[in-house]
């Protein structure tokens, strides 16, 4: 029995959409399992030059690469536009954080577009190994709907992309401290699903 091209190739397209689906619904386990695991703890000694404002990081040699990697990476309209703030991260931000978590020690940086605050960043830095999370996000609004678009690049594993997720979305819902109160758990949870 043959099978012709079409039914092939749809039947193709269906496990692809499986499989995607599977790794999002893996990729919000992790996030949750994190928001449970990862703890803001004060800067270890060996960390303490990275307790400053989002700006004041860039005057660390072992941050600018990564960061400006992660950049580069982002599309040329959204660098164009989101540039002239985000390159030099001249951006509004509360002090730095310290993440620590069951893959490792990071630094977490958050700020926003000033005079405004859209288009918001949130960096997930590994300082022993150099490796960046960048994530990017913009609301737009038309006259119908309101829409979130993010991007999320740099050189990261797949926990510090889920790490940065679970934190920025406590973030959204009004706590940036980790561990979470048992009582916003579910929020975060929801925001996280979005």
């Amino acid at each position: 029995m043959i099978l012709p091209v079409w039914r092939l190739f749809f039947c193709l397209l269906g496990l692809l959409g499986v499989a995607a689906s599977w790794a999002a619904d893996d990729f919000n386990t992790l996030a949750r399992t994190l928001l449970n695991s990862a703890r803001d703890l004060p800067f270890p000694q060996h960390w303490t030059a990275y307790q400053v404002y989002a700006s004041n990081t860039l005057d660390l040699v072992a941050f600018q690469r990564p960061y400006q990697n992660a950049i580069n990476q982002l599309p040329a309209a959204i660098k164009r536009s989101d540039g002239p703030w985000l390159a030099p991260m001249q951006m509004q931000s509360a002090l730095n954080r310290f993440l620590s978590a069951p893959q490792g020690e990071f630094i977490y940086i958050s700020g926003c577009q000033p005079h405004g605050c859209n288009p918001s960043v949130s960096v997930v830095f590994d300082p022993a190994t150099g490796k960046l999370a960048l994530l990017l996000e913009r609301a737009e609004s038309s006259k119908t709907q309101q829409r979130q678009q993010h991007w999320l690049v740099g050189d990261y594993t797949p926990p510090m992309a889920a790490l940065l997720r679970a934190v920025r979305a406590a973030e959204k819902v009004g706590h940036n401290r980790l561990p979470l109160p048992i009582q916003t758990r579910s929020k975060v949870v929801a925001a996280l699903a979005q």
